[in-house]
């Protein structure tokens, strides 16, 4: 199972992110900054129990057509603030749904955390904006990411990660 998990994570990724570049041709672009923590158990040899994962920033950047709901193309720089200081990298591809001034944004994506250690595995999240007026909404993220592959891990080791995180966003 683990052998195929990546390769059906990033085919899925991959045919989202194509599926509709056409209905693009109106842009938008929303970046935003998200402070946030989560907690973490290993499973196999030596597993761990569960603990809370180092606090990190998340530095995104989205885009997506300017129709109210559809797909949407996201990625973010993962930074530490605690722990170890990794950085890493999280493309995602999902779809939007406005319901008024909050708008659902289901995602599945691959996070990579690269430095110190390495780490990846499949993330699913689901973000919500409320909007603030026309370039400003308040963003609260829930996630849980599987990783299942990376120099950090021993062998026959899965870790899983649930949590959440919130900021702000400026859309443009």
């Amino acid at each position: 199972m683990r052998r195929i998990a990546l390769p059906c994570a990033l085919l899925s990724l991959f045919i989202l992110t194509n599926a509709s570049s056409a209905a693009l041709a109106q842009e938008t672009w929303n970046f935003g900054l998200v402070g946030g923590t989560a907690l973490e158990r290993s499973s196999g040899p030596g597993g761990i129990a569960l603990r809370e994962s180092p606090r990190f920033l998340d530095f995104t950047a989205q885009r997506y057509a300017k129709e109210p709901d559809g797909p949407i193309w996201a990625a973010s720089l993962r930074a530490e603030a605690t722990g170890k200081g990794g950085i890493g990298i999280v493309p995602r591809a999902g779809l939007r749904k406005a319901l008024g001034a909050l708008e659902l944004r289901p995602f599945i994506g691959l996070t990579m955390m690269l430095t110190p250690k390495t780490l990846y595995g499949p993330e699913l999240s689901l973000e919500m904006h409320l909007g603030l007026g026309e370039t400003l909404a308040l963003k609260a993220i829930g996630f849980f990411t599987a990783y299942l592959y990376g120099s950090n891990l021993p062998e026959s080791t899965t870790l899983l990660q649930t949590g959440g995180c919130f900021g702000l966003s400026v859309i443009l």
